[in-house]
């Protein structure tokens, strides 16, 4: 089983992506993983020595979509995303789950998940929506925020399991669907594999 990341607009080369992501994947997964970096043209490209990474430069800046009123085009460009995305991997004759790291990489797979049926995991690592909420970039009252709750939804609801940073986080978005058991996991921000006594 192999394990396809999936991110947008992140530079997996800061020092906090590498804590949170690139280092636990190296130790854990290595070459069994393929990292998906979907960027800017001219920026955030990644490499890396321990797995295979894609860099896809046609990322149109969240700032200029996200939550502006153009924020509907959001639909059209993780369409647009996803079409690449499983082009690159159709001819892969390997089983493989996708991880989207984040709520744009998410809706992407939402995608590849209902017309394909391919897996995959949620890894938001924040509450996206409300940490933009929190920072005045929109208000709750606003037909965007209602556009994003109703995409949060969407990729909860179809994800193998959520990630989660903490249980408030996973009580958070298994409240979103009752109605279906939705799975989780808690995976705190840093973490480090522990030595045993009995492995000295």
């Amino acid at each position: 089983m192999k394990y396809i990341f999936v991110t947008a607009n992140e530079r997996l080369d800061s020092g906090l992506i590498k804590s949170q992501l690139i280092s636990p994947v190296t130790e854990f997964l290595g070459k069994n993983s393929i990292f998906v970096n979907i960027h800017r043209p001219f920026g955030n490209s990644f490499r890396s020595k321990t797995f295979k990474t894609i860099n896809i430069p046609i990322l149109v800046p969240f700032r200029f979509i996200n939550f502006t009123r153009l924020f509907f085009l959001n639909e059209l460009l993780c369409f647009f995303y996803m079409c690449f995305l499983v082009l690159l991997v159709a001819f892969k004759k390997i089983e493989f789950t996708f991880v989207a790291r984040g709520y744009v990489p998410g809706l992407v797979c939402w995608f590849a998940q209902c017309l394909f049926g391919q897996r995959y995991i949620f890894d938001p690592r924040s509450l996206y929506i409300h940490e933009h909420l929190g920072a005045g970039n929109l208000e709750g009252s606003q037909i965007c925020f209602k556009y994003w709750k109703w995409v949060e939804k969407r990729i909860v609801f179809r994800a193998e399991k959520t990630v989660c940073v903490s249980k408030g986080m996973s009580d958070y978005y298994k409240a979103l669907s009752p109605e279906r058991l939705l799975k989780t996991s808690i995976i705190p921000c840093f973490c480090e594999q522990a030595n045993r006594p009995d492995s000295a």
